[in-house]
This record gives structure tokens, C-alpha cells and sequence, in this order.
């Protein structure tokens, strides 16, 4: 390989086409695209004879290895916000092994953690350009993830205010930094409903 010395990789972690793959390593860097030629299936010498190891994968669909997802997860004073994240693998503990931008960190700083399947959902799917209601429940995108907010007035010039987290800050954001609040539940994305009453702080 061009510029690794590695001894074994864990497992194929992603399809990229083009005669590339995505890799997941247990250590850094842990995840590298590595050409077909530099790859070999894994073996373990037993008993004087080689044994091709297992492949492990996520069997379920939505949450499978290599899968754009987010994941739930505190940020103070927004609450629960929904980060961007990648799934790995599944760990022996029944939680998923998944990787995001770190919120703290550096632009190219990852976080790599182990999330139960309650804190994790698909990515939602696009809404389009639909004009956004007073008081409708939105998300907002701020640096480190999606943050659930009500809309609390509509601006001129596709913006709109909205009031964020349980915090009730207010912020005005572009169209395209919104989305409608929706909640994934059996396998289904259901829309929140709109709030019947907006309290302005």
C-alpha cells in the first residue's frame, strides 16, 4: 500500500465503486479507502490449515455497515440534537459502533462511540422547498448537528426566526438551514404536529 504498513484490516466496510473500498481498522487512522489490489480476505492458521473468518455485518437494513445516519445526542444549552454520523459496525453489546464530526473539535476531528439503537435513526429524507408555517416544529442546522425549534415569526427574504431548544433562544436562519421536525417509529418517518400555542420569551 501506498502509504500505510498495516498487518490486518477488521472488515470491508464500505463499497465505493471504481475498484475502491472503504475499511474500518481498531485504531487510527480507522477508517481509509483502500484500492482492490491492496486487499486480501482475512485468515487464521489453525490446526495447520487456514480458515477464512467470518464476515460480520448489520443486518438490518436502515442501520447497515457503511450507512449515513444520526444520532442523538446532548449539547448544552440546545438539549437533544441530531448529529450527522456513519454507521461501523455492531458491537458484542448490541449497540452500533458509529462515527461523527467531533463537536468540540478541529474540522478534521471524528468522534467515534457506541450508541443504542434508540439513540440512532435514518437520515431524513429531503422535504423540498415548501414555504415553513408559524409556529411549525423544524429543526435548525447549527455547527454541530440539528437542533429542534418552533418557528416564531416569518422574515422576508426566504428567512425565518425560529426559537431554539428548550433554551427558547431565538435565531434567524435561511430556508435552507431548516428542515420540519419528523420522528422516526417503526420503520415509518411520522411529522410532528404543529404547537397550538408559541411562547415568546
Amino acid at each position: 500500500m501506498n502509504s500505510f504498513n498495516f498487518k490486518k484490516f477488521l472488515f470491508l466496510f464500505k463499497v465505493l465503486g471504481s475498484g475502491c473500498y472503504l475499511v474500518y481498522l481498531g485504531f487510527k487512522p480507522d477508517v481509509i479507502e483502500v484500492e482492490r489490489k491492496d486487499l486480501r480476505p482475512h485468515m487464521v492458521w489453525k490446526d495447520e490449515e487456514w480458515f477464512r473468518c467470518q464476515k460480520r455485518v448489520l443486518v438490518d437494513s436502515e442501520f447497515s455497515t457503511g450507512t449515513n445516519v444520526e444520532v442523538r445526542t446532548k449539547v448544552e444549552p440546545f438539549g437533544n440534537i441530531w448529529v450527522p454520523a456513519i454507521t461501523i459496525k455492531e458491537n458484542e453489546d448490541r449497540k452500533l459502533l458509529v462515527k461523527y464530526k467531533s463537536l468540540n473539535g478541529g474540522e478534521d476531528e471524528y468522534t467515534k462511540t457506541s450508541v443504542p439503537y434508540s439513540e440512532i435513526r435514518p437520515s431524513p429524507p429531503p422535504f423540498g422547498s415548501r414555504t415553513l408555517g408559524l409556529m411549525e416544529n423544524v429543526d435548525a442546522l447549527l455547527e454541530c448537528g440539528w437542533c429542534p425549534c418552533v418557528v416564531s415569526m416569518v422574515l422576508c427574504g426566504d428567512r425565518y426566526g425560529v426559537l431554539l431548544g428548550p433554551c427558547k433562544q431565538s435565531k434567524d436562519f435561511e430556508h435552507l438551514q431548516l428542515r420540519p421536525s419528523v420522528k422516526w417509529k417503526d420503520g415509518t418517518w411520522k411529522t410532528k404536529q404543529k404547537k397550538s400555542k408559541l411562547l415568546l420569551m
